[in-house]
């Protein structure tokens, strides 16, 4: 977000949920050297993300990922990474006519952004790509992450020709084409007009049209009609001069673009007035139709004959302000005599000025031959006060709210006079439509992987046909913590909330699409994993804090987490097995889980009714919840208020209810931020929604309010859960520049904040707390990150501003202190950045992920360059000075050194800076120590397998056998020895084996720093394949163990037998099972055979 729209507080709301994350590079004092990465990635799946239907066909259009499909036993092959489909079918029945995919080379990715069917069925698709497009003898390549691409394809499913378009996309602007047979016209980029020739794709022009956001175009016969909203005065289209900002125009020009005429919206009432035209068409009686929407007060329309006020409006007055309407006109093709101009009632309450196109948008489809219409409009119901309105039509729509701020969907349906006489009409928030004359679709597409689309009859709504995609081998992860281990710094907890079909580390997880668990474990040094617990059915909730403080870490490593849970039954097992049931059915519930170090449950509470919560643990193990709440639930009470509510809630370290508190004051919060100092005294630092604008009031303390309504308060409670003391950072001001908390942590005598500080465009300073004017170095720029150190009492030490010339929530993210109290960022820039006066630059397009080091004072020590690109989410947790966990999401194939596994799905990391002091030495596959594995046996030596060597020391790894060989990522030579230094990637090749027996290598790794010798037993069959053949790698787990011994193999077991070192049976299991419980066994070492197709596998494993 970099221009303000709404007001400040559905600004911030807004800029929440654009969440993006950036990087950089160490200058000054050396950065420390990533020296680990663990890394999670799931596959995407094929995606819908398009549906347009003409009389005759509806079209789907969307990408395929790994070469899934999905659904209606349509079956293809992927060449890049995300390649584009588009499935063609009957109208009428369903029946598919031809599905058809295009792609972006290899690793390459297309991204469907809109489709135009024309009347001969040939289908226009825009898409944002990344890699080189090829049709026919032309092909062309991305350059940058937003570069477009306009393909046509015939109604037999063949590409005519495409156009790249540099940097042609931008989520906030409305595209569309049109087609009158000899040329093609298409709206993009906000303020582009494309004129193609529609035969062969040339360009025959590309006009760029300043101070104005361009959102559709319509042609008929030789006249040209283009529309959209100013957004500055001064705006010169041909002859058309427009004074005003925020306003509604079209403009009527020949086939070359040069306009001689114009309609445009006023406004009409006594407030300001922002609107625009959404969309046009021409009617089939030979009309101009436009649709828009309107703010605040009743508008005119200004056509080159006259001024028309609304011939229909069910508004008996424009006295509140916070409103958004829809309207409809039809004016004569020579933009001068109005038919009719009809509006909607108020469509939702929130205080919005201009009109957002990625909000609110309108389309219109003309159908018939009497002047009937269709409308669909895209609506954002924000806070669902409206729950009815009056359509411009004069029908009603009543809406059902969700939870959540969500877009909903209505379709319209209009006579040639702008009334409704017949045809269905819905609104739905969760389906998507397409409409033609005779039918309608909906396509319920909520998870993206899976779709169901119902074509209905259009003027009925009877049910004609469902297609349907259940399925899909994709999975997400997101909402992630790490945090170290006190007693073993080298060791972390980790958790993350896992959606769909993936891997968390060795265990895999199948929820079903939308489904959500949270799966929690603790990570050794190599990243093998010590145990795993999960909860089900935890579901993506209001944890909604942007530091992550949903779980923490007490002084004996204990840990605690807290969970959303849907009204459904969740249940969770911990790192024993042993399994709770948390049943209770609350809205915007959560658990509260307490776990040791070792993964064993210790207590747990179920808490009804909280967002914005978070948990903090004092010196004493004491448990600390915060949030916000109206009634509040807890262990089978309900604590009533009649206000929106500020809670605190306090557990003694056995899980026992110290107190819980209150705060009744009518506000809710953007974010409420616990913290403890050194006496374990409790404080909250908060940004509220003050919508009334009074005072606030906690308990006995009464904080000023405002008077622009934006707050920052800090309030400070007793041991006893009392508010004692409190303070507004902005209490009276009158101007709307001001700061807000993202994270606030204690560095032993004063608090660190970290935030964000609002200011204006093209002002030379920002406001910051206490009203300190501090310069702006960039004016243009909107908001920065910005940091102040606190004492107890309130008073402000320092601030400093991260000034950027490029506005964006990078620092929606959490601090990090080392015991130095130097101040660790994990966070995103973009372009140009000033620390302590010095400029540095950074990726101008994509951005940049930097880890952020300053000191006491607030003066930048170092930053590093670690990634690239715009996921959020990312968290820094210090080991000690210079020794750094950090983790995020990423899109690049690398990250510094490390190659990621990317699908173009989740990519998550944890990464570590500096050298960590536990060492360690371990082959790995698939997240597991590797022991065995069995490699295939083809001619000509094509047998390879690849396995991770993960460690932090000097290695050399030695194959015993000469038919054996290795080679590293490292290593410059394939032979018998290959050495190095950290992690590395260890490819293993064996020689065609026609001996016809049976044979077995062991590769010895060793390495210094006291680390134990490994060894991986590779065996190879003497049956020669002829084909290919599979290598299969067989891993014993956990080992050692107590109890249970897993084997993870895809070969087919038939016995395991346990024998002692002396080479005596102790035990045999016969059967395909792939486990054997060894805990009746002394401890200590002990051989292990699997009888595995063919093969025998030998191993030994530790008994504890």
């Amino acid at each position: 977000m970099t221009t303000k729209i709404y007001s400040r507080q559905i600004f911030k709301f807004a800029l929440f949920l654009f969440i993006s994350i950036f990087s950089n590079e160490g200058f000054a004092q050396t950065a420390p050297d990533n020296t680990r990465l663990f890394q999670l990635n799931t596959i995407k799946g094929s995606r819908l993300t398009l549906v347009e239907s003409s009389d005759d066909f509806v079209y789907h259009i969307g990408t395929i990922n790994n070469s899934e499909v999905g659904f209606d036993n349509i079956s293809a092959t992927n060449v890049g990474l995300d390649d584009l489909f588009v499935l063609k079918s009957n109208s009428a029945t369903g029946a598919n006519s031809w599905f058809k995919t295009f792609n972006a080379g290899v690793k390459g990715v297309i991204t469907p952004r809109y489709v135009y069917v024309d009347s001969s069925e040939n289908i226009y698709v825009f898409a944002q790509f990344k890699g080189s497009v090829t049709v026919g003898n032309k092909t062309f390549s991305s350059v940058n992450a937003t570069d477009t691409f306009l393909m046509k394809i015939d109604n037999n499913g063949n590409a005519v020709w495409a156009d790249y378009l540099e940097n042609g996309y931008n989520s906030q602007y409305k595209t569309k084409c049109v087609t009158e047979g000899a040329n093609t016209y298409f709206v993009y980029g906000g303020n582009r007009l494309l004129k193609l020739d529609t035969a062969d794709g040339s360009v025959i022009f590309n006009n760029v049209y300043n101070n104005v956001e361009l959102k559709t175009v319509a042609v008929k016969d030789q006249d040209l009609y283009l529309a959209g909203a100013t957004t500055a005065s001064g705006a010169v289209l041909g002859s058309e001069i427009f004074t005003e900002s925020f306003v509604g125009f079209v403009v009527k020009g020949d086939k070359d673009a040069n306009f001689t005429s114009s309609i445009r919206t006023a406004q009409a009432g006594s407030f300001q007035a922002f609107s625009d035209v959404s969309d046009i068409a021409v009617s089939t009686d030979g009309s101009l139709l436009l649709s828009g929407f309107y703010t605040r007060s009743a508008i005119n329309l200004e056509t080159e004959v006259g001024t028309f006020s609304f011939t229909y409006n069910p508004n008996d007055n424009y006295n509140n302000a916070n409103r958004l309407y829809n309207y409809v006109a039809k004016v004569d093709l020579n933009l001068g005599a109005v038919s009719f101009f009809r509006t909607s009632g108020g469509i939702n309450q929130e205080s919005t000025y201009n009109i957002r196109t990625d909000v609110n948008s309108s389309k219109l489809i003309p159908y018939g031959t009497s002047g009937d219409f269709k409308q669909i409009n895209y609506i954002l119901d924000r806070y669902y006060t409206t729950l009815s309105y009056t359509n411009p039509n004069g029908t009603l729509t009543s809406l059902s709210p969700v939870s959540g701020s969500q877009n909903y969907t209505s379709l319209l349906s209009y006579n040639n006079l702008g009334g409704y006489s017949s045809g269905n009409q819905i609104s739905s928030y969760s389906l998507r439509l397409s409409v033609s004359g005779t039918g309608y679709t909906t396509t319920d597409n909520s998870n993206i992987r899976v779709f169901t689309t119902s074509k209905f009859n259009a003027e009925n709504g009877n049910l004609s046909w469902i297609k349907q995609k259940a399925g899909s081998n994709g999975g997400s992860l997101t909402k992630q913590f790490q945090k170290h281990l006190k007693s073993a710094k080298s060791d972390m907890f980790f958790t993350a909330l896992v959606e769909g079909k993936g891997q968390f580390f060795n265990a895999n997880f199948d929820n079903g699409q939308s489904v959500y668990s949270r799966y929690i474990t603790r990570l050794a040094a190599d990243g093998t994993t010590k145990w795993i617990a999960r909860l089900t059915n935890s579901g993506l909730g209001s944890l909604e804090n942007v530091s992550q403080n949903f779980a923490a870490v007490d002084k004996d490593d204990n840990f605690y987490i807290l969970c959303s849970k849907p009204s459904q039954n969740s249940t969770f097992t911990d790192g024993f097995g042993t399994v709770i049931n948390f049943s209770k059915n609350f809205m915007d519930g959560k658990v509260l889980i307490k776990l040791d170090k070792d993964g064993k449950y210790i207590w747990g509470k179920e808490i009804g009714n909280t967002t914005y919560t978070g948990v903090l643990v004092d010196s004493l193990n004491n448990v600390y919840v915060t949030g916000s709440t109206g009634d509040l639930y807890l262990e089978g009470q309900n604590y009533s208020s009649t206000l929106n509510s500020l809670h605190v809630l306090k557990f003694d370290s056995t899980g026992n209810l110290s107190y819980v508190k209150l705060f009744p004051s009518d506000v809710s919060f953007y974010s409420i931020l616990p913290v403890l100092d050194a006496q374990n005294n409790l404080y909250a630092f908060m940004e509220p929604i003050n919508r009334l604008g009074l005072d606030f009031k906690f308990g006995n303390v009464t904080i000023p309010a405002s008077e622009s309504n934006l707050d920052l308060l800090m309030l400070k409670f007793d041991n006893n859960g009392n508010a004692v003391f409190g303070k507004n950072f902005f209490a009276n001001s009158v101007d709307y520049k001001y700061a807000w908390p993202n994270d606030v942590v204690y560095d032993g005598q004063d608090f660190v904040m970290m935030g964000s500080i609002l200011g204006e465009t093209n002002d030379s300073n920002f406001i910051g707390l206490d009203f300190v004017n501090i310069p702006k170095i960039y004016p243009q720029s909107f908001y920065s990150p910005f940091f102040a150190k606190i004492k107890t009492d309130g008073t402000v030490i320092w601030q400093k501003v991260l000034d950027s010339n490029n506005s964006n929530p990078g620092n929606y993210t959490n601090l990090s202190l080392d015991e130095n109290k130097n101040i660790y960022m994990y966070y995103s820039v973009k372009d140009k950045v000033n620390f302590n006066g010095t400029e540095y630059s950074f990726n101008a397009t994509e951005g940049n992920k930097i880890l952020l080091k300053l000191d006491t004072n607030g003066n930048r020590v170092y930053h590093k360059i670690a990634d690239k690109g715009m996921q959020g989410y990312s968290l820094v947790y210090v080991i000690e000075n210079d020794k750094i966990n950090v983790s995020g999401f990423t899109t690049e194939n690398n990250f510094l050194n490390y190659k990621i596994n990317n699908q173009n799905a989740t990519n998550l990391y944890v990464a570590t800076f500096g050298t960590i002091d536990q060492k360690y030495l371990t082959p790995m596959s698939n997240y597991l120590t590797l022991t065995n594995a069995d490699i295939s046996n083809n001619p000509g030596n094509a047998n390879t397998f690849i396995f991770d060597l993960i460690t932090n020391v000097n290695w050399t790894a030695i194959s015993d056998q000469n038919w054996l060989s290795l080679s590293a990522s490292q290593a410059k030579n394939i032979y018998n020895t290959v050495s190095g230094n950290g992690d590395a990637k260890l490819t293993v090749t064996a020689d065609t084996n026609n001996t016809g027996s049976t044979r077995s290598s062991s590769i010895l790794i060793s390495g210094d720093g006291g680390v134990a010798s490994k060894t991986v037993v590779v065996t190879q069959t003497g049956i020669l394949a002829n084909q290919e053949a599979k290598t299969f790698v067989t891993v014993i787990y956990p080992n050692p163990t107590s109890d249970i011994l897993n084997i993870q193999t895809e070969q087919k077991i038939s016995k395991i037998e346990i024998l002692d070192t002396s080479g005596k049976l102790l035990k045999s299991n016969s059967g395909s099972g792939k486990t054997i419980n060894v805990s009746n066994l002394s401890k200590g070492i002990y051989l292990i055979k699997i009888y595995a197709d063919k093969n025998i596998i030998n191993s030994k494993f530790i008994k504890n």
